[in-house]
């Protein structure tokens, strides 16, 4: 049984495609602007003549309409919108004069509205329908007559907002589109974990709050053992969905302050900053190849391991005073190089285990049985 909640009302418009949203100004903007013009003319509802009130219904109708509608830009439908978007604030400014002034509001936000929906031509045909209107208004109503001032204004006023608007959108358009491209650049596409170049970026900046603070910077660098048999045996599809799972696993079992990247196939660099203890980085390792076994045991079908580096930065906080960006990026670099010639001797060494750069194997050993003693209770 779906038990999913029912959306409410404000997410049912959030939602709503572009051409929806403009509908929905129509019935909050147009219908209310009708109405004030409406009670400022001095008229109650007994007095509004029949006209009026089919004009005012016909708005409503035809506004809620659009809102309920499908999506899609039909031609017929936008001739449609363009007439009701200009047509009805015409009618209410003939009707009622300068009284009705405010309704010119509806031209701006239909000006801005055709300016995001459809580019910069289409705000300018609203603008220069609108400024067209209010000229007949000028020369053929006489309730405007003395208000050729305010109608100069409005129109200067119009013919800048669609030319600004589309201006302004394109630039909004334009930051959206490149955030969307730096997440991009920054992220796997796979497993949506963070990339090389993110990792790159994060590790200078531990570096140096690692030199100021004198906490120390831990580096692992772990490869699947045997993936390309895995791809082999059981397809390409089943090893990228082996591989967003270790990235998950693993992901829900570090700390939030830690980073996990993706840097290519099956390799995986995990940075682990503000380290305090000698043997941090070796705990995180062992939690590697415990998640990874954990994988292995649930698919009944696959064995799953990693060979894994680890590399650990440390220096005197007074040292950071004589670092440089080139110094940063130097050491690094170094850094992650030394945690790739790790893992590779952790694979020599038998694979499904993890080796420290810089110790020789009777240390790594040493430092396994450390962390093995301190596991049990």
């Amino acid at each position: 049984m779906d038990t999913s909640p029912v959306p409410s009302a404000l997410q049912l418009l959030s939602n709503r495609s572009a051409q929806q949203s403009h509908a929905l100004f129509r019935v909050s903007v147009v219908n209310v602007a009708l109405l004030y013009a409406l009670s400022k003319a001095g008229a109650t509802i007994r007095d509004i003549g029949m006209p009026d009130l089919l004009a005012a219904a016909l708005a409503l109708l035809m506004s809620i309409s659009m809102l309920l509608a499908r999506k899609g830009e039909h031609p017929t439908r936008k001739i449609l919108e363009f007439a009701f978007d200009h047509g009805a604030p015409c009618w209410v400014l003939w009707r009622f004069g300068f009284v009705a002034a405010p309704v010119i509001v509806c031209a701006f936000f239909s000006c801005i509205a055709y300016g995001y929906r459809f580019g910069w031509r289409d705000a300018l045909y609203s603008a220069a329908a609108s400024i067209a209107i209010l000229l007949a208004l000028l020369g053929w109503s006489q309730q405007w007559a003395g208000h050729e001032l305010w109608i100069l204004t409005v129109g200067a006023s119009l013919l800048l907002v669609a030319l600004f608007t589309p201006l302004l959108l394109r630039r909004q358009q334009d930051a959206q589109t490149a955030s969307t491209a730096e997440v991009e650049v920054l992220h796997d596409e796979l497993t949506g974990l963070g990339n090389a170049h993110l990792l790159r970026e994060r590790l200078r900046n531990a570096l140096r709050q690692a030199e100021r603070y004198g906490n120390g910077v831990g580096l692992l660098h772990f490869d699947l053992d045997d993936f390309k048999r895995i791809n082999e045996i059981h397809g390409i599809a089943a090893g990228d969905a082996l591989l967003r799972q270790v990235a998950k696993r693993i992901e829900n079992n570090i700390r939030g302050a830690d980073l996990l990247c993706r840097t290519g196939g099956d390799q995986f660099m995990l940075l682990v900053e503000r380290m305090n203890s000698g043997t941090g980085c070796e705990r995180v390792a062992e939690v590697v190849l415990r998640e990874l076994k954990a994988i292995g045991h649930s698919s009944e079908r696959i064995t799953v391991s990693a060979s894994i580096g680890i590399v650990v930065h440390r220096s005197a906080p007074e040292e950071a005073l004589a670092r440089t960006p080139a110094q940063i990026n130097r050491i690094a670099e170094e850094l992650l190089e030394a945690a790739r010639a790790a893992m590779h001797r952790a694979k020599l060494q038998g694979k499904a285990r993890w080796c420290v750069a810089g110790s020789d194997a009777s240390q790594v050993d040493a430092l396994r049985s450390s962390v093995t003693r301190q596991k049990q209770p």
